[in-house]
């Protein structure tokens, strides 16, 4: 199995990684990402704008918090503040929590479709 990375724009995230870190084999990386906004957009069959917050919202009725002082800050300096390892902490749980449940509902809905075409 592949490990595999989930978030939303995700893609640019590694690039901007990749600018920080060097060694990082940017495209390599970037097969193994997950678009949530893309996989969430697959289930509701259209091509809507999301970000983190608005998935949170509409699929588990939640709030995170993404104060944009804190997506905006320097990344680069270490150590990172106790705000910014929140922001990544946060992130990276309703990452894989939003992954798991994009995936089941994508499952019970090809379970649905192929009932459907059986009882045709």
């Amino acid at each position: 199995d592949k490990v595999r990375l989930t978030g939303v724009n995700i893609k640019n995230d590694i690039r901007k990684l990749s600018r920080d870190f060097a060694g990082i084999n940017t495209e390599k990386v970037i097969e193994n990402c997950v678009e949530l906004s893309s996989l969430a957009n697959t289930i509701h069959s259209n091509g809507g704008r999301w970000s983190m917050e608005k998935l949170v919202n509409h699929f588990f009725e939640m709030r995170i918090n993404k104060d944009k002082k804190v997506r905006n800050s320097k990344w680069h300096i270490v150590p990172l503040s106790e705000e910014q390892r929140k922001y990544a902490a946060t992130d990276a749980f309703v990452s894989l929590k939003l992954f798991h449940h994009l995936k089941k509902l994508e499952a019970e809905i090809l379970a649905k479709e192929n009932i459907n075409c059986e009882n045709m």
